[in-house]
C-alpha cells in the first residue's frame, strides 16, 4: 500500500506534457500548473512555439490585485498557428487551453 501511495504522489507532482489543442504538437515537457486556474500552466522552456514580438501585437492586462498594467507577447504553435500562450517580461510562458498529458 505504501508503494501505491508513493506512486500516486509522484504522479501528482510529475510535470504534464503540454500539446497544442488544434494539432497535438508537443509544446512543453517541463511546466508548472497554475494554483488557481487548472487549465493554465507556466514554463520557461518550450518546443515548437513562435513568439510574436511586434510591439503592436503586445497584449496588455491590468492586474486586478494592484492595478498595474502588464504587457505580454502572444505565443503561437509553430506548426498550425494556434494561439497557445503569452510570454511575460521575465521570459516566462503562460499556457492556456492546451492539452496536458
Amino acid at each position: 500500500q505504501q508503494q501505491q501511495q508513493r506512486q500516486r504522489s509522484s504522479a501528482k507532482e510529475a510535470s504534464p506534457r503540454l500539446s497544442c489543442p488544434a494539432c497535438f504538437t508537443l509544446l512543453c515537457v517541463d511546466c508548472q500548473q497554475h494554483e488557481r486556474y487548472a487549465t493554465q500552466f507556466r514554463a520557461m522552456f518550450v518546443l515548437e512555439c513562435r513568439v510574436d514580438r511586434a510591439p503592436e501585437q503586445a497584449l496588455t492586462y491590468a492586474d486586478p490585485d494592484n492595478g498595474e498594467e502588464e504587457s505580454y507577447q502572444p505565443v503561437y504553435c509553430a506548426h498550425c498557428g494556434a494561439h497557445v500562450a503569452v510570454l511575460d517580461r521575465d521570459d516566462v510562458y503562460h499556457f492556456f487551453d492546451v492539452f496536458p498529458s
